[in-house]
């Protein structure tokens, strides 16, 4: 995972990011997913309508599956999408 995210921060909790993500096409540039004492959260530089961002989510699903994608293949577009109680991208 990459180390040096930058971007405007997307909100201060995940009610706000998901208004601004979920759904849309985005761009995912770089990711890391720290462990931290309460557990891991996602940090995701994405792009969206031409704007760097920056969303933060502890989505375990998210999580593991952005941990399988090799920085190499990096960026990626896809959407995150809500599929019942959980995220996932598309």
């Amino acid at each position: 995972m990459l180390s040096d995210i930058t971007g405007d921060y997307s909100g201060k909790d995940h009610a706000s990011w998901q208004k601004i993500t979920v759904s849309k096409k985005v761009l995912v540039a770089q990711a890391k997913a720290p462990r931290y004492e309460s557990g891991k959260c996602l940090h995701l530089q994405i792009e969206l309508d031409g704007e760097k961002k920056i969303v933060f989510t502890e989505s375990d699903v998210l999580i593991s599956t952005i941990e399988k994608v090799s920085k190499d293949d990096l960026p990626i577009s896809c959407q995150i999408i809500q599929e019942g109680e959980h995220f996932e991208f598309k």
